[in-house]
Order: C-alpha cells, then sequence, then structure tokens
C-alpha cells in the first residue's frame, strides 16, 4: 500500500512492476485505489453513502484514460453526496447506452425482471 501521484508514468510502473491483488493509493484523492490485476489496474473508489461505506468502480487501466477516471470520481461524490447511490446510476446508464455488456437490442424477459428486481424492493415469495 504506498501513496503515489496518479500519472500515466506511475500507473505504467505499478502495471509492469506490481505484484498481482496489490494496489496503490492516489496521493491527490485518497479514496481512489488501483488494484493490479493481471494485464490491467482496476480503479475503485470508496464513498459513504447515508453512513454506510460503498465501493464504486472506475475503471480499468489503461483502458480509460486518468481523466475519464477523475471525472467519473468527481461525478460519482456528487452523486453520493445527495445520497444516492451512485453504482445504480453508472449500471443503468450502461444499460441504457447499449454496450456491449448489456445491449438493449438483445435484451431477454428474464434480463428485464433481473434488472426490475434490483432497483424494486420486494420480498422473496412474490420474486419467485
Amino acid at each position: 500500500m504506498n501513496k503515489v501521484l496518479f500519472s500515466n508514468q506511475q500507473l505504467k510502473k505499478f502495471l509492469l512492476l506490481g505484484e498481482n491483488n496489490s494496489y496503490v493509493i492516489d496521493m491527490q484523492n485518497p479514496l481512489i485505489r488501483a488494484f493490479k490485476r493481471h494485464n490491467y489496474l482496476a480503479l475503485f473508489c470508496t464513498l459513504r453513502i447515508k453512513k454506510k461505506t460503498t465501493t464504486i468502480k472506475l475503471g480499468d487501466y489503461p483502458s480509460d484514460s486518468i481523466e475519464k477516471i477523475y471525472t467519473k470520481f468527481t461525478v460519482a461524490k456528487k452523486i453520493a453526496s445527495s445520497g444516492n447511490n451512485p453504482n445504480f446510476i453508472f449500471r443503468n446508464s450502461l444499460i441504457t447506452r447499449g454496450s456491449e455488456d448489456f445491449n438493449v437490442n438483445n435484451l431477454s424477459f428474464n434480463d428485464l425482471l433481473k434488472i426490475f428486481f434490483k432497483k424494486k424492493k420486494i420480498s422473496k415469495k412474490y420474486e419467485i
């Protein structure tokens, strides 16, 4: 657990020399962490929402730029400060955008039900 200034040079260095499943913390924003995976860095932040700590995935380096990750972090902080969970909003924007993970044109009825049940709190009896 080292604190480094997140820059292209520092992240590339950690990507090459760091051990898998180790992480570094951003010096400017200590809430952001970069975890070393096999060929990329997974960047997460931890925020408090209504007295609970939540982890939000900001992106993967080098496929996502540092500017995009910082932008997503500031948006997540604003969403969390209003009392909402950024994970719900980021996941729903993925679905509405029609990304490769969840293409709107290829959604099945079962997928729609899963999305609906994640958003609505109903008892297990009615879900079944």
